[in-house]
């Protein structure tokens, strides 16, 4: 019976290989073209709409809690004259570039560029006067999701990972802008039938 059930684990290992390189395969050709500086005016920034449109050019996917939340953030930015993630002052010829360095090293997923001084106006950082100084505000995103559930398996290793050792499930709530969360949890072990309550802090 055990000689059958090793033949058995060889071809579910190999399956599930097969399955993850699929996946993997699938993820890469999926994502085709990405653009992580999308340029939009300065009103369209400020919406939701405009946030999805940033998103989805950088195949970054966001829920509409996410989207309305750093179209607020644009929008409170933009309002009281406070200084955006990063303002690129530089020549027409430089402004794509700038733009991509910044959100890179910003560790942004994706970034919102927006002329200051137009708000109604979508500027093509592309086709800029290329000797003519440029002053756009750039707003670096995360895409950091306001609540994190998780569920957790623990498999009983002395089983030999036929069984489940300890089962658990928390809950995150976003602390800060940078991607921090706090939460709680719980967690029960199946061999000693016992039930623990945990707080956890992600960074």
């Amino acid at each position: 019976m055990f000689e059958k059930w090793n033949g058995y684990k060889y071809y579910i290992a190999v399956g599930i290989l097969i399955v993850f390189l699929g996946g993997l395969i699938w993820y890469f050709l999926s994502q085709g073209k990405t653009e992580k500086v999308t340029p939009v005016s300065q009103i369209t920034a400020e919406t939701s709409g405009g946030v999805w449109e940033a998103a989805n050019n950088a195949k970054i996917n966001i829920d509409s809690s996410q989207a309305k939340e750093a179209a607020k953030d644009i929008q409170h930015i933009y309002k009281y004259d406070k200084k955006p993630s990063y303002t690129i002052t530089t020549t027409g010829d430089k402004a794509p570039s700038t733009a991509r360095d910044a959100q890179k090293r910003a560790g942004a997923d994706f970034s919102i560029v927006a002329d200051k001084d137009n708000p109604n106006v979508a500027v093509d950082i592309t086709k800029l006067d290329k000797d003519k100084t440029v002053n756009l505000n750039q707003y670096n995103i995360h895409a950091y999701k306001k609540i994190l559930r998780t569920v957790e398996v623990v498999p009983d290793i002395e089983a030999g990972g036929c069984g489940i050792s300890e089962v658990g499930a928390s809950v995150a709530r976003k602390i800060t802008d940078d991607g921090k969360y706090i939460g709680v949890g719980v967690n029960h072990n199946v061999d000693n039938h016992k039930t623990y309550v945990k707080v956890a802090y992600t960074w």
